[in-house]
């Protein structure tokens, strides 16, 4: 009889370890060790060059496909950090895995040879078989396949950059990034790339000129500085050709605060000058365009702008306080109102309390105040976009006009990434799954650098593609590993993929992060309870009882086996547009075929859902 040879198993070992690099498995003296794909592939690589350095860029076009960018210093520190936790090595003391500061990570265990089957065979190499396992890496070469196409270098692509020598005129420089960025948009032979991707490229590379221009594919970088001096403000400006970081263009800009307000203008102008040939008349006559005629109003614009953007509940109030008093200075300054409005929507969403006005009203407030931007200018894209989020949240049961309103957004500033983020937030609360991928994928490619995207894609579009999704929250915690926000919805992505450990690692994180909130808690509280510990998770939830105001409350009281009380609180509840949505996830799958839940969703389902 002729037993059957068993496949062979491209197996490393070194110190007490071994590792199958085909089942992508790490084992420590036959037990197996829990890891990561990322931590893994890092592994492999170094295994490949036992005693060679690795360095910090070869990791990267390993483990980042080509077009994917991801803050990269932050992700590969946490992917060694956790490679060194599974591995029980020490940065400090290291007995397997040295770190060349800097530069990249070397392998200093002994390797011993792969182990051949039986019969005589020539045996792969150690490199050709780490070379099979980093190509059969299927979750993440999908994800980079999204972002390949728009990687391409743009001849006359450009990227700005200013920052402020005083912390306190941050809000200017960010101010100034922001209306260059977008005046030179205006420009159709000119690209410029979205301000938030090159603020992550320059903390990547810090004044980096040529390694910024490679992460972002342009040909010019416009370098801005900005400084007080005495009652005035001087702003140096420097427009480089990236590839050499050799100047084609520099001046200095002497300006007192009320004459700040046409520096952009000026500034753009000479910037399309030196990139090519000249503008047509018409985009040379939008690079003139001022939206308001008081220095005043436009320094509080920008202070609004640079609070808005830390998406924080106090931080959003303090917006909407500079966009007032903008408005008050300049009642027909249609950019600022839209922005009050945007901010009214932001706080509406992320359930931030504003200090006038509960949030139950913000919807309608937010909605007058959108419709007083758009009757002093129709064609603000920000306006729009404030007004579809908002008619979504004051309409819920239909959100009519939402769509129609995201449309006219884009349709205006077809650059606008965060107006297409939130029509696929909209399209995916409908159930048009395939169209919100679309927005998503269309707000990644303006801005790759956008958590908050790469969170809802994982959330709605993919939530069901468990491995997929755990892939997409690792690039969202990779770009903002601060973020309760990113954490909680890895915390769900790994809990439903199996990973009740790593997700119960995210959900105590986001709660550390973010203390006493009961959306976080209530995550928390879903995660014990999958992982049983069931008494700690009703403690959680007895601290608010009878609220209802979130579905991710009533997901733990499903958790912990409550499901009368759940379907109690869910008929409650106050109606918001991604009610529907969420009950569809996994943490109502337990309910499916209840006839109180199949009457909820019956109910709750969007009437535009079902034709639009």
């Amino acid at each position: 009889m002729v037993v059957p040879e068993r496949p062979t198993r491209a197996v490393i070992r070194f110190g007490v370890f071994e590792v199958d690099l085909r089942a992508g498995e790490l084992f420590k003296q036959g037990v197996k060790i829990r890891i990561q794909q990322q931590p893994f592939r890092i592994l492999a690589l170094l295994l490949e060059r036992p005693g060679e350095m690795v360095t910090r860029e070869e990791l990267r076009q390993a483990i980042w496909p080509a077009g994917t960018f991801v803050e990269f210093d932050v992700g590969l520190d946490a992917a060694i950090h956790r490679l060194r936790g599974a591995l029980g090595d020490s940065a400090e003391n290291p007995r397997l895995i040295e770190t060349l500061p800097r530069r990249g990570y070397r392998l200093i265990a002994a390797v011993d040879s792969g182990i051949a089957p039986a019969a005589p065979r020539r045996r792969a190499g150690v490199g050709a078989m780490v070379a099979t396992m980093i190509a059969s890496a299927v979750t993440l070469a999908v994800i980079g396949g999204l972002w390949r196409p728009w990687s391409r270098h743009a001849a006359n692509g450009v990227a700005v950059l200013f920052s402020a020598r005083d912390s306190a005129d941050a809000y200017l420089a960010d101010g100034l990034t922001e209306d260059v960025a977008s005046l030179l948009g205006s420009v159709a032979r000119v690209q410029v790339k979205e301000p938030g991707v090159v603020r992550r490229a320059d903390r990547a590379s810090p004044g980096d000129a040529p390694a910024i221009a490679r992460t972002l594919g342009v040909r010019y970088l416009l370098e801005g500085n900005v400084r007080r001096v005495g009652a005035r403000v001087r702003v140096s400006i420097r427009l480089l050709t990236a590839a050499t970081a050799v100047a084609e263009w520099g001046d200095v800009f002497d300006r007192s605060p009320d004459e700040l307000l046409a520096l952009p203008s000026e500034i753009a102008r000479a910037v399309v000058q030196h990139v090519g040939e000249p503008a047509p008349s018409s985009e040379t006559a939008a690079l003139a365009a001022t939206r308001t005629h008081s220095s005043a109003a436009y320094d509080h614009y920008l202070r609004g702008n640079f609070f808005l953007a830390r998406r924080s509940p106090d931080q959003t109030a303090r917006a909407v306080a500079e966009y007032r008093e903008a408005e008050r200075l300049d009642s027909g300054f249609a950019a600022a109102i839209g922005r009050a409005a945007y901010a009214h929507a932001i706080a509406r969403g992320n359930y931030y309390r504003l200090p006038d006005a509960p949030i139950e009203s913000l919807a309608v407030r937010g909605l007058a105040i959108a419709n007083r931007a758009l009757r002093r200018d129709s064609t603000s894209s920000d306006a729009w976009m404030a007004r579809g989020y908002l008619l979504a949240f004051a309409r819920p049961h239909t959100m009519d006009g939402a769509v129609q309103a995201f449309q006219r957004s884009i349709e205006l500033d077809p650059k606008n990434a965060e107006a297409h983020h939130q029509y696929g937030a909209i399209l995916a609360w409908l159930g048009r799954n395939a169209e919100a991928d679309r927005e998503l994928h269309l707000a990644l490619a303006l801005d790759p650098g956008r958590a908050i995207s790469f969170s809802d894609l994982a959330a709605w579009s993919h939530v069901r593609d468990t491995a997929l999704a755990v892939a997409l929250m690792d690039s969202a915690v990779a770009l903002d590993p601060a973020s309760a926000f990113s954490r909680r919805w890895r915390a769900l992505a790994r809990l439903w993929a199996g990973d009740v450990r790593g997700a119960q690692e995210d959900a105590e994180l986001a709660n550390r992060l973010q203390p006493g909130d009961i959306v976080i808690e209530s995550v928390l509280a879903t995660v014990l309870a999958h992982a049983g510990d069931s008494a700690r998770a009703r403690a959680l939830m007895a601290r608010w009882p009878g609220r209802n105001e979130h579905w991710l409350i009533m997901a733990a009281l499903v958790a912990v086996g409550d499901t009368a009380a759940a379907l109690d609180r869910l008929e409650r509840a106050s109606p918001v547009p991604y009610l529907w949505a969420g009950l569809r996830r996994p943490e109502f799958d337990a309910l499916h075929g209840n006839p109180r839940y199949e009457r909820l969703l019956a109910t709750l389902r969007p009437a535009v859902a079902h034709g639009q």
